[in-house]
């Protein structure tokens, strides 16, 4: 109360009808309470730190609480490494500091707020398991909630980072495990960012970052940076236009430089309806890892910057510019369509992989709408579909890449190895109708046939004259 206190429960059971508060008004004054072995403990209103220091050691045994607060107008901490706690309503850092460090033990809480009205709200999860029906991070004009995780497995149904009034926002996962079972929401009103660096990441929501906020006077703000690890997700809407004049755009900024992100359904990056016009609201930055997805969809206000990394795509709306990545379509093998242009620069790589004669189920295929502007490398490697590496014969033939106009040509070839007598031979077949032009991969005779049949073939050539290429791949 106004000293220091500590109160020991190794075993028994202590009710509390009505509150428990630890560290409760002088400043200097430090509580705690100790709850360990087989010790049971049912509380209904509990706060660490009202107005001084108070801290919840949590060592074995079982809490039950109706509404915890670590971090009143004081300082509070909550340590939880073994026995199980359950609560409904959590609130870390209500008004000052407060901090729950788990190492062990079973979590599980109806709603936890971090960092409410005042001072910064810290969780620290290393171990043990952690179950929560909703997560708020950074809740109220510049409070700042941050949650690590270096371990355990970590259970939630909605993930908001940056909530109203401009709150601020951090998950940073090295380790361990998070599964969002709804809707992940990153810079929601305010400002939020998840660095993930390690560990498995997976939304079956949607994962919303930068969202619209209904008012004009702040600004959401939502950055996604994934370094290593895997991200799993169902839908990514990447930057919410305003779809009043009244409201704010939300800006958001998804930046992969390793890992590997899997996206199921869609990945929109900007939505379409902005009548206020913005066009830099909405980023993916592909540096690096491994992006696998089955729609991208790119609209006004939206960037796709493929700079590195692997992008493996099944259906892409809007213009592909790959300045040094490797696009690889589908999904070992398949098909990418692109709707719109696509343009490969000279560091830029298109990997071709081929485990049979069929387009698109048993070689890639490129299907591009618009203008292929072609430079860079083309690296075409053999499949093996259980059988037996694929083995091509003289004559066949793989159209690898379809185009509405073909513009340039690769200028770095890298063929797999073909049996003794062998060689591979790419032809760019351009028609002057407006049709489809073709990427073709051929096997033919390593050693020159003689001068006589090229002169029959010639005289064929001219007797019948150009074939029609086929249309492009559905």
């Amino acid at each position: 109360y106004l000293g220091n206190g500590t109160f020991t429960q190794t075993g028994g059971i202590k009710s509390v009808s009505g509150d428990l508060k630890i560290g409760f008004t002088s400043v200097d004054s430090i509580g705690t309470y100790n709850l360990s072995n087989v010790g049971s403990l049912s509380t209904n209103y509990v706060l660490l730190g009202d107005d001084g220091t108070g801290i919840f050691n949590q060592t074995g045994g079982t809490h039950a609480v109706n509404r915890l607060t670590t971090g009143g107008i004081g300082t509070g901490v909550y340590n939880l490494s073994a026995g199980s706690l359950t609560a409904d309503i959590e609130i870390i850092s209500e008004y000052k500091n407060g901090t729950f460090n788990q190492t062990g033990g079973t979590h599980n809480a109806g709603s936890i707020r971090i960092g409410e009205l005042g001072g910064h709200g810290i969780y620290n999860l290393s171990a043990g398991s952690l179950s929560i029906g909703s997560l708020t991070l950074g809740i109220n004009w510049d409070v700042v909630g941050t949650f690590n995780q270096t371990g355990g497995t970590h259970t939630v149904g909605g993930l908001v980072l940056g909530d109203f009034g401009n709150g601020i926002g951090f998950y940073n996962l090295s380790g361990g495990s998070v599964t969002v079972i709804g809707d992940e929401l990153i810079g929601d009103i305010g400002k939020g960012t998840f660095s993930q660096t390690g560990g498995t990441h997976v939304i079956n929501g949607q994962l919303i970052i930068g969202d619209e906020y209904y008012k004009k006077t702040r600004n959401p703000t939502g950055v996604y940076k994934l370094i290593a690890g895997d991200l799993s997700t169902t839908n990514v809407i990447i930057g919410v236009a305003a779809t009043t004049t009244s409201a704010v755009t939300g800006t958001g900024t998804f930046t992969q430089t390793g890992g590997t992100h899997i996206v199921s359904g869609t990945m929109t990056v900007a939505t379409s309806l902005n009548p206020q016009g913005d066009d830099n609201f909405a980023f993916y930055n592909l540096n690096g890892g491994n992006l696998t997805a089955a729609n991208i969809v790119v609209n006004s206000g939206g960037h796709f910057n493929f700079n590195g990394g692997t992008l493996s795509v099944g259906n892409f709306t809007g213009n592909l510019v790959n300045n040094g990545g490797t696009l690889a379509p589908g999904s070992s093998p398949g098909i990418t369509n692109i709707s719109g242009d696509y343009t490969q620069s000279v560091t830029g790589i298109f990997a071709v992989e081929i485990g049979g004669l069929l387009a698109g189920t048993e070689y890639d295929v490129l299907n591009i709408s618009g203008i292929a502007n072609l430079d860079g490398t083309l690296n075409v490697s053999l499949d093996d579909f259980g059988s037996g590496q694929f083995s091509p014969q003289l004559g066949d033939s793989f159209d690898v890449l379809l185009a509405q106009q073909l513009q340039g040509s690769f200028s770095t070839l890298l063929y797999a190895a073909l049996d003794p007598g062998l060689k591979w031979q790419i032809e760019y077949l351009i028609d002057a109708i407006d049709t489809t032009d073709v990427v073709r991969l051929s096997v033919v005779a390593a050693v020159p046939l003689p001068t006589a049949f090229w002169l029959f073939s010639s005289g064929l050539l001219g007797l019948f004259g150009f074939i029609r290429k086929p249309r492009a791949i559905s």
